[in-house]
């Protein structure tokens, strides 16, 4: 209660040095602040404010017949160490759950009690939520690609105790298991109290089929994950053993891609006049009814032809909404592209480096894309996806 005192240039609030300690208020002799500094430390306010709700309660712990004061205790412990908390996530935490000491412990007395009040409307934090991207969440796992994350086991209180984590790394699939202090530290989250069921949780995807013309290629892991998750398909039918990784991407393939990476629902109507006889007609009109292709020119798709790469960073520029081109101008040989944004937005997003390595300088947007290269780009853009 009463003005800060002063020493030297030390100011408000105190710093940890003797100088600074040396000094108390004025009024009270003592190091008390109504901020977070002394837990809002507001004691005289509530001695004087009407009811005098707290003076009461302290005088209730003492015995004027006896002259006998009250503490609180817990057999076997003596006097308890009262922690305290202003809101919890309708329970609070034992302290064995939350410090992770080994039970029984000398703090065992500190268990979980609801608290229903901390999630009631008055509380701006009764509910919560941050969002990461699936890149984002990978980097802190030290993945290539996350999978998959949910909370495999929680407290007492309902806190998460355990959160595992499914992922690639090296082209290999590990799960990662951390515990809910972890990830509150790692994600800069309120609290433990917190709920994630996402991706895949069933293990290590299925790497079929078996193609027999990838062993050599750099994109083989690209081209068993797209396969393993039904994105892809053979370029042999009937006996699909082969994928023809370095054949180029028709406009109609494109179209399967999208449709089977992004789950698209059926459209309403027929978009194009050009892609009647095409096996692929539906993808079609999905992906056009997504918004994600245009045509090729009034009301005609051209299903054969084949996907550029500037073509293809539009594709998945409009697919996966990117919006970030990170200030444009990225690469020297797309100014005459008109997807030069497109290409610029695909770059900002990690999907592509370029195509001159190692100086990847340039992104040859007139070359044709593979289909190897394509599971690649679809790889990155999925896992990019928040």
């Amino acid at each position: 209660h009463g003005e800060l005192g002063q020493a030297s240039s030390d100011g408000y609030p105190y710093t940890d040095n003797q100088a600074s300690f040396n000094v108390k208020r004025d009024q009270c002799w003592c190091h008390l602040y109504s901020n977070t500094y002394s837990q809002v430390y507001n004691g005289w306010t509530r001695e004087i404010e009407t009811g005098g709700t707290w003076p009461a309660a302290v005088a209730d712990t003492f015995d004027t017949v006896s002259g006998t004061g009250y503490v609180l205790t817990a057999q076997g412990h003596g006097v308890i160490w009262a922690l305290y908390t202003s809101s919890n996530g309708g329970a609070s935490e034992a302290h064995n759950d939350y410090y992770g000491y080994p039970a029984p412990s000398d703090f065992s007395y500190l268990v979980s009690v609801p608290d229903p009040y901390s999630l009631s409307d008055a509380n701006p934090f009764d509910d919560w939520n941050k969002i990461y991207t699936s890149t984002q969440t990978a980097s802190k796992l030290g993945f290539d690609e996350l999978v998959g994350v949910q909370v495999t086991e929680t407290n007492e209180s309902g806190s998460a105790r355990t959160v595992e984590f499914h992922g690639y790394a090296d082209d290999e699939f590990r799960i990662v298991e951390k515990t809910g202090a972890w990830v509150k530290s790692a994600f800069g989250l309120r609290s433990r109290y917190f709920e994630v069921n996402w991706g895949n949780l069933d293990g290590e995807p299925d790497q079929t089929p078996d193609y027999t013309d990838i062993g050599k290629s750099v994109f083989e892991a690209d081209i068993i994950w797209a396969a393993s998750k039904g994105i892809t398909f053979s370029c042999n039918p009937p006996n699909n053993d082969r994928f023809c990784p370095e054949r180029s991407v028709t406009r109609e393939e494109m179209a399967v891609f999208m449709t089977n990476a992004l789950d698209l629902p059926p459209a309403a109507r027929d978009y194009f006049t050009d892609d009647e006889g095409s096996p692929y007609e539906s993808q079609i009109n999905r992906m056009a009814e997504a918004g994600i292709t245009r045509g090729c020119g009034g009301t005609r798709f051209c299903p054969n032809n084949v996907v550029d790469r500037g073509q293809m960073a539009a594709f998945l520029g409009r697919a996966y909404g990117l919006t970030d081109n990170g200030g444009g101008d990225l690469f020297i040989d797309d100014d005459h592209s008109i997807f030069e944004n497109d290409i610029d937005r695909l770059r900002t997003a990690g999907i592509t480096k370029g195509c001159n390595p190692p100086q990847n300088t340039k992104y040859c947007p007139d070359h044709d894309v593979q289909r190897g290269a394509m599971m690649a780009f679809l790889r990155r853009a999925t896992a990019n996806r928040s």
